[in-house]
């Protein structure tokens, strides 16, 4: 249970963690300037999260290693925290094989290109001789 502003005890809702004299009261006054896993207010269990506009609606996140749980807002390492969910990457990271958020790298990006432009340009070779194969195998 967790008590309201108003006063009202509630049952803890699915997806949160509702720790020992948990009030919305208490939150209110620290909102802002608290940021550890003591927030006195129900918290997002691990595998869930709450967005910071909306404390007390947990979503289940699709890789529960996106989500630590805590407070509003919290995701794993480079994961947006305002994508339900968890389920996005900050800016410049994609989503690796592991489910982990990793940092774009331009230097994979050049790779990729110089190895699709080596790639094209034997393609068009192995064209170019397979079209003119006739030209080529008569004597001269």
């Amino acid at each position: 249970y967790y008590q309201a502003l108003d006063g009202t005890c509630y049952v803890c809702p699915e997806g949160m963690e509702c720790l020992e004299a948990n009030s919305t009261a208490n939150a209110i006054s620290i909102r802002i300037s608290q940021s550890d896993s003591t927030w006195p207010i129900p918290i997002s269990a691990g595998g869930y999260m709450t967005l910071t506009s909306n404390g007390l609606g947990a979503y289940k996140c699709k890789d529960a290693a996106w989500c630590p749980g805590g407070i509003p807002g919290t995701c794993a390492k480079n994961r947006d925290s305002e994508s339900i969910g968890c389920s996005r990457c900050i800016e410049d990271h994609y989503t690796s094989d592991d489910g982990s958020c990793t940092k774009c790298s331009k230097t994979s990006a050049s790779l990729l290109l110089w190895g699709a432009m080596v790639v094209g340009m034997i393609g068009l070779g192995f064209f170019a001789r397979m079209v003119n194969r006739e030209q080529l195998n008569q004597p001269n």
